[in-house]
């Protein structure tokens, strides 16, 4: 209350938000200074012919932004759009809109062995070094990309038109005429040139230092320009995608390989997936919300209402052999996600309230006491009969855990969970679960 009470009066005397100042985003640089940039800011400010006290309140609201580079991965990797855009109709190699296949043209441009059917297949480690791509694919792809000093340049003068918009807009709504005029002394102009060439001199060095650090690890970070012009060169012909659990190892692969690849495993596949051609986005969603309404799901959770999209499916290909595809569908914006969630930690409830036997950790952390207390049990074991027990251990996975399940055995385990829970002291008369949703 209080603090809404002074925004009310400072709104109310000097015509603008509490919250309003002049903010410069660049973006983040190895070496570069905030100080330094907030001291430039000050310079600007100081050339325009306005009052002292709004002089001093915008120097006290000078907000200096470093924007994170994007990744190569974000950069690169166009698996997920491929499966979002996928068609049959595409599929069909002879069409004039199919995927074409390139590889012959860009293995000579690029160095990149082709497989024995002519197609490119690759891993990004597994690149000849004489290849230009290797520097730019063989490393790790979850690393930012570098910014080079023409971007930094290009950055640099745009925000600082937008402070100099930043500056008239405020002053304008604290009374001032609209559009001061900005005419700094020659003091002034000294100092900000100054300013201005010590933080690029700064930039400068500490990249070239940067530069000097990675050729002494023989490492290298490509810089934003390399990595946007490569995907313009690959994304029309190749797919790139990082490796499932691949730990920001790139595969690229031509988009030939992998609509066959989604045709094999969603299109094909009609035991695990149904086509549903009468179907559209909007329908989908009324379902859901029909759904929702109907079983008085609001007692849940409630609907998920940011950027709502059905979801799709795209491929990714696996770290131990990438001529199998792991199929993946997006839920980031999914209607029904935080109904789901909550459902899914009501059961996780009812499944550590049954005393049965079972397999399952339900906290990772519960991994290294649980290996304690089976060795207690093997030594005691040892003590009480004097022997020493014959030990057998296996490792195991589960193939296709989530992607080929039977849904008529996960509902009859569903509602044996249930069942079985409802007949617990604890849970007897009760038709609900508690959980804690903070």
């Amino acid at each position: 209350n209080a603090l809404r009470q002074i925004s009310h009066i400072f709104q109310k005397k000097y015509k603008i938000s509490i919250h309003s100042g002049v903010v410069l985003r660049l973006p983040s640089y190895y070496g570069l200074d905030k100080n330094k940039v907030k001291t430039y800011v000050t310079t600007i400010i100081d050339g325009y012919h306005i009052p002292q006290h709004i002089k001093e309140y915008l120097r006290r609201t000078i907000s200096v932004v470093f924007t994170a580079q994007p990744s190569i991965s974000n950069i690169l990797t166009n698996n997920i759009k491929f499966g979002q855009t996928w068609t049959m109709e595409q599929h069909d190699f002879s069409s004039s809109e199919g995927y074409k296949c390139n590889c012959q043209e860009l293995s000579d441009k690029f160095m990149i062995p082709l497989d024995d059917d002519g197609h490119i297949r690759i891993n990004g480690i597994d690149l000849p070094t004489e290849s230009p791509l290797h520097a730019l694919l063989s490393g790790n792809i979850r690393n930012k990309a570098r910014p080079d000093l023409l971007h930094f340049s290009y950055s640099w003068n745009e925000q600082i038109r937008n402070v100099h918009y930043q500056i008239r807009n405020i002053t304008s709504k604290t009374g001032c005429r609209s559009g001061q005029p900005y005419g700094p002394s020659g003091r002034v102009l000294k100092m900000s040139s100054h300013i201005k060439d010590a933080i690029f001199t700064q930039v400068y060095n500490k990249d070239s230092e940067l530069s000097n650090i990675l050729q002494q690890h023989e490492a290298y970070i490509p810089y934003l320009h390399e990595i946007v012009t490569l995907k313009k060169q690959l994304s029309p012909y190749l797919v790139m995608s990082e490796l499932g659990k691949g730990k920001g190892c790139i595969h690229i692969a031509c988009k030939q390989y992998f609509s066959a690849a989604e045709k094999s495993t969603f299109w094909d596949n009609t035991d695990h997936f149904q086509h549903q051609p009468n179907m559209t986005t909007e329908s989908v969603m009324k379902l859901w919300d029909d759904t929702y309404v109907e079983k008085g799901w609001s007692r849940i959770a409630p609907l998920h209402t940011t950027q709502v999209k059905v979801p799709y499916l795209y491929l990714q290909p696996k770290r131990k052999d990438f001529l199998k595809f792991r199929p993946l569908a997006s839920y980031y914006c999914h209607k029904l996600k935080a109904v789901y969630k909550v459902a899914g930690q009501a059961l996780m409830v009812i499944l550590k309230t049954i005393q049965v036997p079972h397999m399952n950790l339900f906290e990772t952390y519960s991994t290294k006491p649980k290996v304690n207390e089976i060795f207690r049990e093997i030594d005691e074991f040892s003590k009480e009969y004097n022997c020493t027990p014959h030990i057998e251990t296996y490792s195991g996975d589960v193939q296709q855990l989530f992607t080929q399940l039977d849904f008529d055995t996960v509902k009859k385990s569903l509602e044996w969970a249930i069942s079985t829970v409802k007949s617990t002291k604890a849970a007897r008369g009760r038709n609900f679960v508690t959980v804690n949703r903070a």
